[in-house]
């Protein structure tokens, strides 16, 4: 009797953890998805991103992906792709465009993504205690990453880097 209501407590205890597990992990695989998945996320939040190529100006004529909520040190917020082997796209329509992800938003962790084809691959903006790692950046009209306006304590683990600074027009 006793060995039966341990394995319903731990049974229930399971479930609780997958419910939260499902609650926090969100798969987008539109642009349109995407764009109101990062304008929602909270704390220990995970946007996973299906392959696939992704244009912010496809959505109501945005003009970068905007990461503006934060995390916290031991919840942070990620943004990383559904299968590493295959990373999606985040890209503007052309090296002319500006920023294609802002960060504006604190404890967020984006991995295994291929950024490029916009202006500036990456713009953080009092942005701090974020994590960049596994993270290709291509194709960029200007630099790849500008941190300016207070950011601090960021790290940057394992990018590649690559074809930056192509547009004399900008």
């Amino acid at each position: 009797r006793f060995l039966y209501k341990m394995e319903v407590k731990l049974l229930i205890i399971y479930l609780l953890f997958i419910c939260f597990i499902s609650i926090n992990a969100i798969d987008v695989s539109t642009v349109e998805d995407l764009v109101k998945a990062l304008g929602k996320a909270r704390a220990g939040q995970i946007i996973a991103i299906a392959p696939g190529v992704y244009d912010f100006s496809e959505y109501e004529r945005k003009s970068e992906f905007s990461l503006y909520s934060s995390g916290t040190k031991s919840s942070p917020i990620t943004l990383t792709a559904q299968d590493p082997d295959n990373p999606p796209l985040l890209k503007a329509p052309t090296i002319k465009d500006g920023f294609i992800i802002h960060i504006k938003g604190d404890y967020w962790v984006i991995e295994n993504i291929r950024i490029g084809y916009g202006g500036q691959a990456m713009v953080l903006d009092n942005a701090s205690y974020n994590i960049i790692r596994n993270v290709e950046m291509f194709s960029l009209g200007s630099q790849a990453v500008l941190i300016r306006y207070g950011s601090s304590y960021n790290l940057f683990q394992n990018c590649y880097i690559h074809n930056t600074g192509r547009s004399s027009n900008l």
